[in-house]
């Protein structure tokens, strides 16, 4: 799972009557922590176009993970149990990070959507979802990825961090790898409990044989999607170091997952 943010390129700009104390501001106070919209009256691909969206990707407030901890920046949402806030709440609890969630987005394509339409200026999402909804983003420079929610770094995004590679201190990088051991293990395929040991060993054998197969990769390419299996062994492996954090850490795992109270 990655986070990415976009510059709000296409939305509608309003000007508002100041009062005496807005008028009293600097230019600086009074832009300070704003987001500035561009309305582009032309189709996509044109020149006007281009123009706007470079222009908007260098005006961003928040293009790296050290301005999310200085800016409050807008993410679309699905449910509050989902991926798409579990991870940003995680980051607001651990690192101070600002991300503020607009819920209530049908699904991800829905709330990428709404990146593009300017209702909000993020979201979270699969580096997959991503390559596959949008590769024109990608292509385009159209969107800035923040952090990696990942034990280690996508082999196709070697220069972006994990979270766990953020952490400031053995605490909480210790909170960050047990919610992110989570992230392998929500991707897995399993077989019913108490199967011998011998069967169990030939399913893995046969997953790991298929994930090498070339009309797999082959088909994964062509679809966009990315294939970077773990051996059966090493997800077991990281089940039982989720099932056996110590009871002062699971805490603290607990507390990083919160929500924050709304009036």
């Amino acid at each position: 799972m990655q986070l990415c943010l976009r510059a709000s390129c296409v939305a509608v700009l309003l000007a508002g009557v100041l009062g005496a104390e807005a008028s009293a501001q600097t230019p600086e106070q009074f832009y300070a922590g704003k987001t500035v919209d561009f309305v582009i009256g032309y189709p996509p691909g044109g020149s006007n176009d281009t123009f706007g969206r470079l222009l908007a990707r260098h005006l961003a407030p928040v293009k790296t993970f050290a301005d999310a901890q200085k800016r409050e920046s807008t993410l679309s949402g699905t449910g509050v149990g989902s991926t798409v806030s579990i991870y940003p709440t995680v980051m607001n609890n651990v690192f101070g990070t600002k991300f503020k969630l607009v819920m209530g987005y049908k699904g991800s394509n829905e709330a990428m959507l709404a990146v593009e339409r300017g209702e909000v200026e993020g979201h979270s999402t699969s580096w997959t979802a991503l390559k596959v909804a949008h590769p024109d983003w990608i292509r385009d420079a159209n969107v800035a990825i923040l952090v990696q929610f990942a034990l280690k770094r996508h082999a196709e995004l070697p220069d972006i961090p994990t979270a766990v590679e953020l952490a400031r201190n053995d605490e909480e990088r210790a909170i960050l790898s047990a919610v992110m051991n989570a992230t392998e293990v929500g991707t897995a395929f399993f077989t019913t409990p108490g199967v011998p040991a011998d069967r169990l060993a030939a399913l893995r054998r046969a997953f790991d044989a298929t994930m090498k197969d070339p009309e797999l990769l082959a088909e994964a390419q062509r679809i966009n999607v990315g294939v970077s299996p773990l051996a059966g062994e090493e997800l077991q492996r990281l089940v039982a170091q989720v099932s056996e954090l110590p009871p002062a850490l699971l805490d603290k795992v607990r507390a990083a997952y919160t929500l924050p109270r709304t009036n």
